[in-house]
C-alpha cells in the first residue's frame, strides 16, 4: 500500500534512463501478454493508478512551493485534471518559485522506470505549443516507494512515440 504524501518524504526527482533503442524493443513482448486481459478492467485499474499518481504528484508540488516560501503559488497551484477535467494536456498547474507557469503531465506505472506508457495527442500537442512551460513527470514503482523523473520537450528526444490510434470519420480525403 502506497504512503500518504503526508507520510512520506519529498519526491526525489532523478535524472531520465538512458535507454538503447535494442533495450526498448524488448519490452514489446510484454504488450502481447497484457492484451490477454479484459481490457475493461485494464482500463479501469490503470485510471485508478493515474488518478493516485497525478494525487501524489500534485501533493508533492505544493509541499515543494511551501518548502520554497512560496505558499501564494501553493494556493494558486491547480489539480486542472481533477477540476476541469482530464482534456487540457497536462494533470496539473503549477509553478516554478519565481511565479513561472508549469504544466505538469503526470505518467505513473507499477513497473520500473522503462515501462512503457501512453501519451495522447493533446498531451504531446501542448508540449509542443508550451515546451517551455511543460514538463511530463515520470512517476514508476509506485505501489513500492515512488521514484520519478521529468522530461521537458521535446518528447521525442527521450521516448520513442509510435502512433497507437486513428481517429475515422466518414468520407475519403480529397
Amino acid at each position: 500500500n502506497i504512503l500518504s504524501v503526508q507520510e512520506s518524504p519529498s519526491l526525489f526527482i532523478e535524472s531520465p534512463p538512458l535507454v538503447s533503442l535494442a533495450q526498448s524493443a524488448g519490452k514489446a513482448d510484454m504488450t502481447k501478454l497484457l492484451q490477454k486481459f479484459d481490457p475493461a478492467v485494464r482500463d479501469a485499474r490503470n485510471r485508478d493508478l493515474g488518478q493516485r499518481g497525478e494525487e501524489y504528484a500534485f501533493e508533492n508540488e505544493i509541499r515543494t512551493l511551501r518548502n520554497g516560501g512560496r505558499e501564494d503559488l501553493a494556493r494558486k497551484a491547480r489539480h486542472v485534471s481533477k477540476e476541469d477535467g482530464d482534456g487540457l494536456g497536462y494533470d496539473i498547474h503549477s509553478y516554478d518559485l519565481n511565479g513561472g507557469d508549469r504544466l505538469i503531465e503526470v505518467k505513473t506505472t507499477l513497473g520500473d522506470a522503462t515501462t512503457p506508457f501512453f501519451i495522447f495527442e493533446n498531451e504531446r500537442l501542448v508540449s509542443i505549443e508550451r515546451k517551455t512551460q511543460f514538463t511530463l513527470l515520470r512517476l514508476y514503482d509506485f505501489t513500492k516507494l515512488p521514484r520519478s523523473f521529468e522530461i521537458v520537450p521535446p518528447l521525442d528526444d527521450f521516448f520513442s512515440l509510435q502512433p497507437t490510434n486513428y481517429r475515422m470519420t466518414f468520407g475519403k480525403p480529397l
